[in-house]
C-alpha cells in the first residue's frame, strides 16, 4: 500500500514508484501532451547467493528456501529371496570337445589317451584337380567319418579318391581324387550284323584310328558321325549306306522327293532319308518293279510305299518298313516269291488289295 515491492509476501526497500509531489497552484490550462512511451517492463533475476534481483538491484528475499535439515536414518529393510541355483560348469572333457569337435573316443578312453601319452592328431589332406585341398583332423587310431564328396571335374565319366580306408588313422594321410576321363565311342552296323567296335579316348581328344565300314556294292558307305575332333561326351555312331543311281524326283512344290530304281546295280538297297537336305517320303509306282534286290532298307521319312513298288523282286527276301509309313499301295509286294515274312509297323493305316499276292 505504500509503494513498495512485495514479493513472495516480503517487502523489499525498492520502490514501485516515487512519492507524490507538493500540490502546486492552479496555472492556466496546457495544451494536451503528447501521448507517453510504454513502460519498461522490470527485469528480474536470481543472484548468484540466491536472492531477488530486480530492475538490477538485489533484494533480501532469497528466490527459493535453505535446504532443511538432514532426516533422521530408517530402519533397515528386509532381505531379500535367495537367489536361483547356477547351472553346473563342464567337465573337462566337455571343455576338450569343444576344441576337438572330431574326436570321437569315450570320456574313458580320453582319460586312458591322457595318461597314455596316445591323444595324438593326425591331418587327412583331400587333394584333386578341381578344388583347393581340403583338410580333416583325426585322432591317433580313431576313424575318419566326415569323408569330403569328390569335386566334379569337367567331362569325367567317374572320380574317387584314391584311398578308400579310414578305419584307422596312424599317421598323416595325403588322398588324391582319381578321375575316370576316358568317353566311348561305339561303332554299330545293323545291316552287315559285325560285332560292335568300341573305342576309347580322354575327354576333349582326338579320335583318330576310326574304323573302316564294311562296303557294299553298288552303295555308297559311311558313319553317321564324321567329326572326331574332340570328344566331350559317350558317342553311338551308326553305318549309313546309300544306294547309288537312285533316280530322285521332286515332289510338293520341292519340299520333298520320291525315289525309284534309276539305274542301280547294288544287290541291297538303302533309301536314304534325305536327298539334297530335304527329305525322302514317297517309293514311287512301280519305282523298284522287276529289280535284282535281295534286302531293301527303307529309312525314315519314308510315309508312302506306292503302287507296285516292289513288284516281281523275285529275289528279295526281306524287307525294313519304318513306323514312319502310313500307306502301302495294290500290289506293292506281289510276285515277290521269296518274301517269306515282312513287319509291318502300327504307323500304317492303308493297305490295298493284293499288296502281297503271289
Amino acid at each position: 500500500a505504500d509503494g513498495y515491492w512485495v514479493i513472495n509476501g516480503v517487502t523489499s526497500t525498492v520502490m514501485a514508484h516515487g512519492q507524490n509531489g507538493k500540490d502546486g497552484e492552479n496555472g492556466t490550462n496546457g495544451k494536451d501532451g503528447q501521448d507517453g512511451k510504454d513502460g519498461t517492463t522490470p527485469t528480474v533475476e536470481i543472484s548468484a547467493d540466491g536472492y531477488w534481483v530486480i530492475n538490477g538491484v538485489k533484494s533480501t528475499v532469497m528466490a527459493q528456501g535453505q535446504n532443511g535439515k538432514d532426516g533422521e536414518n530408517g530402519t533397515n529393510g528386509k532381505d531379500g529371496q535367495d537367489g536361483k541355483d547356477g547351472t553346473n560348469g563342464l567337465s573337462a572333457y566337455e571343455i576338450f570337445l569343444k576344441y576337438y569337435p572330431y574326436y570321437t573316443g569315450t570320456e574313458e578312453q580320453w582319460i586312458n589317451g591322457l595318461i597314455n601319452g596316445e591323444l595324438k592328431v593326425y591331418t587327412v589332406t583331400f587333394k584333386s584337380e578341381a578344388a583347393d585341398d581340403m583338410v580333416k583332423y583325426v585322432f591317433k587310431g580313431y576313424a575318419l567319418t566326415d569323408i569330403p564328396e569328390v569335386p566334379q571335374k569337367e567331362g569325367q565319366t567317374s572320380a574317387a579318391w584314391d584311398v578308400t580306408d579310414f578305419g584307422n588313422i596312424t599317421e598323416d594321410l595325403t588322398v588324391t581324387a582319381i578321375y575316370d576321363m576316358r568317353k566311348y565311342i561305339t561303332f554299330h552296323n545293323e545291316y552287315t550284323g559285325d560285332e560292335d567296335i568300341i573305342k576309347v579316348v580322354n575327354y576333349g581328344e582326338e579320335l583318330t584310328d576310326i574304323p573302316e565300314i564294311t562296303e557294299k556294292t553298288g552303295n555308297s558307305a559311311f558313319w553317321s558321325i564324321t567329326d572326331f575332333s574332340a570328344i566331350t561326351e559317350d558317342l553311338s555312331v551308326s553305318a549309313v549306306y546309300e544306294t547309288q543311281g537312285l533316280q530322285f524326283v521332286a515332289i510338293n512344290q520341292q519340299t520333298e522327293y520320291r525315289v525309284s530304281k534309276g539305274d542301280i546295280t547294288a544287290t541291297e538297297l538303302f533309301i536314304p532319308a534325305e536327298y539334297n537336305g530335304k527329305p525322302v517320303t514317297v517309293i514311287d509306282e512301280n519305282g523298284f518293279q522287276s529289280c535284282t534286290i535281295t534286302k531293301a532298307f527303307l529309312t525314315k521319312n519314308i510315309s508312302e510305299i506306292r503302287n507296285s513298288a516292289f513288284n516281281n523282286c523275285s529275289r528279295l527276301t526281306s524287307v525294313v518298313i519304318p513306323d514312319s509309313v502310313t500307306s502301302i499301295g495294290s500290289s506293292a509286294f506281289s510276285s515277290c516269291s521269296s518274301l517269306t515274312s515282312i513287319i509291318v509297323p502300327d504307323s500304317v493305316t492303308s493297305i490295298s488289295s493284293n499288296t502281297f499276292s503271289n
